[in-house]
């Protein structure tokens, strides 16, 4: 009896001893995560959290060589083993295991380290690494730290479930955070955090985190970027806008060509200056629907990122297409400023338009393809933005702005300085000057090169967005009213077809007159100028004569 005792005695002194070693190890490494295994320290912890960020990274991440072997493709699945060391997580790549260790990490040279090496770009290594660092910060700064509510009622455990860390929750009560980088691997850039989603943990009435087929989940359906959405969204505005501006720059070209105005050259600068606005539209257009659409609206295949040779091509397409606008843009401001400030120095060629319109916008195009050929920059479909690639490209549009502003200052200057001091005249001025701040394209100084900052969730950002994108995607379209669909000459063209076609009228032989001359009219700008010039030169010869 007393040796049953004994062994009774020791028996309930094991038991507690052991409970109280179990509660000893959670005290002293609390990090838990959704793994059903238990942890004796951080580096057990992160070897195993690391490896699993891994795991779920997705099959697109990798460069294709490590994903093709003998034909079959493998998602690089973590093989769980143990060692002396204690709970270690590797991966079985058909190759001698690799241990996922985030501080043995080559992270200055990625491509010499035998895991980074397997990403397909620098853009998923870092979601992989930031994976495996915020397991480790949740594990130092979050788990050790909380406490579990002492008011008696049943809690779930705070845990890292793989993407996020989640404290204490309240039984039968859902928890609710941003959604961290992992989940938009299938996007080439991080939003904002005020731009993402949120991610739901529920904790069940019996105190357990929700569990599917034997695993916690966590319901990252939420996950989505709002901004990709308005990223969409605005690529669907850009393409309808576009589409008016090609149509408005088609029938600007037609209606020059059906009257054979084209001998003329300020009709073929014109001309020109609108096949310039319907290449960027077509170009635009394509993109935007056979790539940007694509890219944004994907749940598979991302085009951006697999870095296709046909989407290069369109792109650079649409990118020296832009820049030809520019060209035209200064050009058009060169011949209007001649016209009005120089009038009787007369243009007879159009070379150096020509050259100016076409040839050193496509010699623009060659270092800026070459830079981004470079295996640095070769991603992504050079849709990347980079600096250095940035102001490469962007010296032709700043070339041309700031030529045209120029021009524009000067063309004002002679505006408030030849007409006499009227209301009239001064309103007449600032129609003018508005109309060629349009024309010249000089309101593009303020949307030339997007800032970081239009990818935040403040207001106003957001409307200096649209506005740019509007006025550039319209550009096409206000310019052909300005200078076509407005223009008095076509409207007497206009006109005279009706009145034949509907009317079989006959003209006023001083209505032919003037229509037999309409190649021998200089712009409505250099008739002001003339008479600007002579309404000086009167007022000087009554000065002398008095």
């Amino acid at each position: 009896m007393f040796l049953i005792l004994i062994l009774l005695i020791f028996t309930i002194q094991s038991v507690v001893y052991t409970n109280t070693l179990n509660n000893l190890d959670q005290v002293n490494f609390p990090c838990q995560s959704n793994r059903p295994a238990k942890y004796d320290n951080l580096s057990d912890f992160a070897y195993d959290m690391c490896a699993q960020c891994f795991h779920y990274m997705d099959n697109r991440a990798f460069q294709k060589d490590y994903l093709s072997v003998n034909g079959k493709v493998y998602a690089y699945r973590p093989k769980i083993g143990q060692s002396k060391s204690g709970l270690r997580n590797r991966l079985n790549l058909n190759e001698p295991l690799k241990t996922v260790d985030y501080w043995s990490f080559n992270l200055t040279s990625p491509q010499d380290d035998p895991i980074l090496k397997m990403f397909k770009n620098q853009f998923f290594r870092d979601i992989f690494i930031g994976c495996c660092r915020d397991a480790i910060n949740c594990c130092n700064g979050v788990l050790s730290k909380l406490e579990r509510p002492k008011d008696g009622r049943t809690y779930c455990q705070a845990k890292w479930d793989g993407w996020n860390c989640w404290p204490y929750a309240l039984a039968d009560t859902s928890l609710t955070d941003k959604c961290p980088d992992s989940a938009f691997q299938r996007h080439d850039e991080l939003p904002p955090v005020c731009l993402r989603g949120e991610a739901v943990k529920r904790c069940l009435s019996n105190g357990s985190w929700l569990t599917i087929a034997g695993e916690e989940k966590t319901d990252y359906s939420g996950c989505t970027y709002t901004g990709q959405r308005n990223n969409l969204y605005r690529s669907h505005v850009r393409v309808g806008l576009h589409f008016v501006s090609l149509l408005a720059s088609l029938l600007a070209c037609g209606i020059y060509i059906f009257y054979k105005q084209y001998n003329i050259l300020r009709i073929r600068l014109h001309l020109n200056f609108f096949t310039s606005f319907i290449f960027t539209s077509i170009t635009q257009i394509l993109f935007n629907l056979a790539v940007t659409d694509t890219h944004l609206d994907s749940h598979e295949d991302n085009i951006i990122i697999e870095n296709k040779s046909w989407c290069i091509m369109l792109y650079v397409l649409y990118r020296t297409a832009n820049l030809t606008n520019y060209g035209w843009m200064l050009c058009e401001g060169i011949y209007l400023h001649k016209m009005i400030v120089a009038a009787f120095r007369e243009q007879k060629s159009m070379t150096p338009f020509y050259i100016l319109g076409w040839i050193l916008p496509l010699s623009a195009m060659v270092p800026y393809c070459i830079v981004n050929s470079l295996p640095k920059y070769n991603n992504k479909c050079w849709t990347q933005p980079m600096p250095i690639i940035a102001w490469i490209y962007s010296v032709v549009p700043l070339t041309a702005l700031i030529g045209n502003l120029i021009l524009l200052l000067n063309i004002i200057r002679v505006f408030f300085t030849k007409l006499t001091a009227s209301p009239d005249h001064f309103r007449s001025a600032l129609r003018a000057t508005s109309i060629l701040i349009i024309v010249f394209g000089v309101h593009y100084l303020f949307f030339l090169i997007e800032p970081t900052l239009l990818q935040s969730c403040d207001v106003i950002p957001k409307i200096l967005l649209y506005i740019g994108l509007v006025s550039a995607s319209l550009q096409g379209a206000i310019t052909a009213t300005l200078l076509c669909f407005c223009n008095s000459e076509v409207h007497l063209l206009i006109k005279r077809s009706l009145r034949r076609r509907f009317f079989n009228f006959k003209e006023e032989v001083t209505e032919e007159h003037d229509l037999e001359n309409l190649n021998e009219r200089e712009t409505a700008f250099s008739r002001r100028s003339n008479q600007y010039l002579n309404m000086e030169q009167s007022s000087s010869q009554r000065r002398i004569i008095n």
